[in-house]
């Protein structure tokens, strides 16, 4: 402060002299000349012509052409000495430190210069700020890779002291401490003191990247070409790695903004499409909507491309993507449905010259909802189209011919998810007003028809239009038609239009195939056995009865055929087919037969057991484990048994019992696998003597011949009768029924013969009847029991098999 005043009055002491003698010897040696005028002063050497001629508005008027003004000199230094408090605006000086004339500005509170260059600013880092640039450090970062610098970027805070023009980089070196290839920079001038938030743009390709993210490169700044002390780390890495990403399809997709039909869509159109990304990468995703005839024209959204990040461990993002510009619209209103996909071109998302590598990540569908003044329109007739349909041989329960080509639904049918092609309804609608339909029935036996289509202005046009509804759900039994009735309802929005319609259904088994295996006339004690008279024939009789299985018969099944055996009816003496397994010649007979087969039932022989080839049972347990063939075995020698066992991995043992006349009670489970075999009340073969079920009622073997017992202590069988040591069970999980005794299918009918031994017995009419087994008052309902078993078997080939005639 002394020092500037004691400069101040020199210098207006010195400009006194100075003048005082210019004054007194201008003539001499300055030849100045001084006009003073009512409006201003001219000073001047006369050598310019307008001497003594002051300019009109000037207040000092400095005239030569031979000398100069020479005003004050400072350095920066001595400039900034002057107290701000005295600096006024219009103050001027020469800045001797950059050489120019530098003047105040009030306003700015700055030295501006006439130059048109600003002085360096003073800034920093401050410490603070500094430990957070490594969490604005932006882009990916590999080995080799150009940097991109609308990516690749670093926001760093600085505090300005001194506002003027600064230059940052940041330059990044290697573990070794020499230049890694790439580095940041801003420039430009701070107009003014304070804190500014700086964004340097990354350049430069990266020389050496690790695989361990450990490893990372030291960021070092420098200010106006002055090293700092702030520093901060970068992982680059060894190589590029794609991006990894799934959709978070659990998350539905939004479809924001109104869609119309016929109008195209905007900006306010948008999708918001969540996601998980599990490796960091850059990509864009799109959204499509095919088109459809009549429905829509094609719909395509996109994404900005975006540098995904991992942020926490599934974390789900979301992104918004926007109609392409000039893109389709719906044609009529209702439901469309379009899908999403995510694309990736690889390293050349970052490096223009690098090789593309498309990577596509599918994702999820999405459904849009167009508003519409329809739909409208009638529903006319409804008719069921089956791959199952009557035959020319398809027979009703009084052996008479059924109704060629009449369509049918299969029991224990899955329809699938997306529904079945095999069971449709026909809909006959008559369209009034474009728009989606979308027409269902309810739901009967477990199953129920639905379909969504589109009405389009052509159909209005047309008049009338077929569409087809697939089956959903799983179908349970066989029911007649009166069971099933569907009626249906749609979303026709004209009350005076008819929106509902009926059709009723059969539910009915496919045809199926039986392989009987035993002895013909002789005691044949099996389904395909002696039919001729009374001798040994009340188990065949029961079972090769229409009433009971047919078309329209006890279990509805469009046909039961036993192979060889030509008539099903037929009152013939049999088949002989016990050789099939006692022989090792006719393995591979035996290994056909099984091929044609849905269901095996093997009895015996001639009043006795029959030998069983180990390659048969190896065959056998191969049919019931891997085709899921039906498998009623009655066996009444241990070793067989005891090797199937064996061959099917059925842990248990076989052991025999010979008691005379023996009987064993059924015992009633709620077992889902023993409900057809134990019976319900009043259903199916529950009447007459059994019309309660055979809970509680008894089943037996031949009284002479041998019988063994199952000692099974495994989750995977439910007993039927016995309880210790098992006479009869069933499998939970495989289609196989073990009875202990190969005999329990035979008997006479009408109790011929007078003979008490044997288990089975029926009315000359196959009417299944109990039997007063070894004359004692024990009574056996093998009749009843046959009968169910066929019925179960059948269910289960239904259920387990491929839904398909064998050949």
């Amino acid at each position: 402060m002394k020092k500037y005043s004691k400069l101040n009055y020199i210098m207006k002491g010195l400009f006194a002299v100075i003048f005082f003698f210019g004054m007194i010897f201008n003539d001499v040696y300055a030849q100045e000349v001084t006009q003073e005028t009512a409006k201003g002063t001219q000073i001047s050497d006369d050598s310019t012509p307008n001497s003594l001629d002051p300019l009109t508005f000037s207040l000092l008027d400095l005239s030569s052409t031979e000398r100069g003004f020479l005003m004050p000199r400072l350095t920066t230094g001595q400039r900034d000495n002057i107290p701000k408090q005295s600096l006024t605006a219009g103050l001027v000086i020469y800045n001797t430190t950059i050489g120019c004339i530098e003047f105040y500005n009030i306003n700015r509170q700055l030295w501006m210069n006439m130059c048109g260059d600003v002085e360096p600013a003073v800034f920093t880092i401050p410490l603070d700020k500094c430990g957070q640039i490594g969490d604005n450090i932006s882009g990916d970062y590999v080995q080799g890779m150009l940097l991109d610098e609308r990516k690749n970027l670093i926001s760093v805070e600085v505090n300005v002291s001194s506002p003027g023009t600064f230059e940052v980089e940041a330059i990044a070196y290697n573990t070794t401490g020499a230049e890694n290839g790439y580095s940041f920079t801003a420039r430009g001038v701070f107009p003014s003191s304070g804190s500014f938030l700086l964004v340097l743009k990354g350049s430069g390709t990266p020389k050496v990247g690790s695989a361990d993210t450990n490893v990372k490169d030291t960021i070092k700044f420098f200010l106006n070409k002055k090293q700092v002390t702030c520093e901060v780390k970068n992982h680059v890495k060894p190589d590029f790695e794609p991006l990894e990403a799934r959709f978070d399809c659990t998350t539905p997709v939004v479809a924001e903004g109104t869609y119309k039909e016929k109008v195209a869509l905007t900006s306010a159109n948008r999708l918001i499409v969540s996601l998980v990304v599990t490796k960091p990468g850059r990509g864009k995703i799109y959204g499509e909507i095919l088109s459809a005839t009549g429905k829509n024209e094609l719909i395509q959204y996109e994404s900005e491309t975006i540098d995904f990040r991992v942020t926490d461990v599934n974390q789900v993002q979301t992104v918004a993507l926007l109609p392409v510009p000039g893109t389709g619209k719906p044609l009529t209103g209702g439901t469309l449905t379009g899908k999403l996909k995510l694309v990736s071109k690889g390293k050349k998302e970052y490096d223009p010259f690098a090789e593309e590598t498309l990577l596509t990540i599918p994702g999820c569908d999405f459904n849009i909802n167009v508003a519409s003044d329809g739909p409208k329109y009638s529903i006319g007739t409804i008719e069921l189209q089956s791959t199952f349909t009557s035959q020319f041989d398809t027979k009703d329960k009084r052996g008479g011919l059924v109704t060629y080509g009449t369509p049918y639904i299969t029991p224990k049918t899955d329809m699938g998810p997306n529904g079945s092609l095999d069971f449709q309804a026909v809909v006959t609608i008559g369209p009034k007003a474009a728009g989606q339909y979308v027409i269902k029935s309810e739901k009967v036996n477990g199953i129920w028809f639905e379909g969504v289509g589109t009405i389009s202005d052509d159909d209005v046009k047309e008049g009338i239009k077929t569409i087809k509804l697939r089956a959903y759900g799983k179908s349970e039994s066989d029911l007649p038609i009166a069971l099933g009735r569907f009626d249906f309802t749609g979303n026709n929005l004209d009350p005076a239009l008819s929106n509902t319609g009926t059709m009723f259904v059969d539910f009915v088994y496919r045809p199926m195939t039986m392989y009987s295996i035993g002895g013909a006339s002789d005691q044949s004690w099996h389904p395909g056995g002696n039919n001729l008279n009374s001798t040994w024939s009340a188990g065949p009789r029961t079972v090769r009865q229409y009433k009971h299985f047919s078309w329209d018969g006890v279990v509805r099944i469009a046909k039961l055929t036993i192979l060889d055996v030509d008539d099903f009816e037929a009152k013939v003496t049999g088949i002989s087919t016990s050789t099939h397994m006692s022989s090792t010649s006719n393995a591979s007979t035996f290994k056909s037969n099984l091929n044609k087969a849905d269901m095996v039932f093997i009895g015996g022989h001639g009043g006795a057991n029959f030998t069983k080839r180990d390659q048969q049972l190896k065959d056998l347990a191969f049919y019931v484990n891997y085709q899921k063939g039906a498998l009623v075995y009655g066996e009444g020698d241990v070793n067989n048994m005891t090797k199937f066992f064996n061959e099917l991995g059925l842990a248990g043992s076989v052991s025999n019992n010979t008691a005379s006349g023996a009987v064993y009670r059924v015992e009633s489970n709620a077992q889902r696998q023993s409900r057809l075999i134990i019976g319900t009340s009043m259903k199916y073969f529950s009447f007459g003597d059994a019309i309660g079920g055979l809970a509680g009622l008894s089943l037996g073997g031949h009284g002479t011949s041998t019988q063994i017992t199952f000692n099974i202590y495994t989750d995977d069988v439910v007993p039927i009768a016995g309880t210790n040591g098992s006479f009869a069970f069933v499998h939970k999980k495989l289609g196989f029924v073990g009875v202990g005794s190969s005999l329990f299918m035979g008997g006479f009918y009408d109790d011929g013969g007078g003979n008490n031994f044997y288990p089975l017995s029926a009315t000359k009419d196959g009417t299944p009847i109990k039997r007063n087994l070894d004359g004692k008052g024990a009574y056996s309902y093998n009749s009843f029991f046959l009968l169910n078993l066929v019925h179960w078997a059948i269910d289960y080939a239904q259920e387990h098999q491929k839904n398909e005639v064998k050949k």
